[in-house]
């Protein structure tokens, strides 16, 4: 069995909205992440990551996009426009994509979560303008497959800023969850 093939039942927590708590703790460690992401992998995998570096926090997908680890998957820096990879992704031909976006959902910044696509309402939020919605759907009607968010608080998003200390942090411990995913 390879790092990916595991069981598909398992919790993926809710999108906090309005100061809801999740219905867990947190993802506060890679290991802790690493398990999510494999209750919910369902190889080929594609990795989208979106995000514009010029807007603080907002800037941490294409910055785990920068280090993600080469592996049994397809990453792409989709920056601000990840319809434009639609195409690409449906040649892939996954069976999941995981979105890495900074979603604000309540929490303390630097907060790592990964929230299922039926929990994200349709006006949720995104650190860089409307939800990922729009995307997903999009994506859903190209070529339909598993997705999920995986979602980190943003702490700061003004333009001109670079990534947050707590957002550096996040960043580091997703790039470890996936390296732990490795054969």
């Amino acid at each position: 069995m390879d790092g990916l093939d595991a069981p598909s039942s398992g919790p993926i927590s809710r999108p906090c909205h309005s100061g809801e708590t999740s219905s867990h703790a947190g993802i506060s460690t890679a290991e802790h992440l690493a398990e999510h992401l494999l209750q919910f992998i369902r190889p080929p995998l594609a990795v989208v990551c979106v995000g514009s570096e010029l807007s603080g926090d907002d800037g941490l997908g294409p910055a785990v996009a920068r280090k993600f680890p080469s592996g049994p998957w397809e990453v792409h820096d989709a920056q601000t426009v990840p319809e434009s990879f639609l195409i690409k992704i449906a040649r892939h031909r996954p069976c999941s994509l995981i979105l890495v976006d900074a979603v604000d959902f309540g929490a303390a910044p630097g907060s790592v979560d990964l929230l299922a696509m039926d929990k994200i309402s349709a006006g949720g939020p995104a650190a860089h303008g409307p939800a990922p919605l729009g995307f997903l759907d999009l994506l859903q009607a190209v070529y339909p497959c598993r997705v999920a968010v995986l979602a980190v608080q943003p702490q700061r998003l003004a333009l001109g800023q670079t990534l947050s200390e707590p957002v550096r942090q996040a960043v580091s411990l997703i790039l470890q969850a996936f390296r732990l995913l490795l054969p």
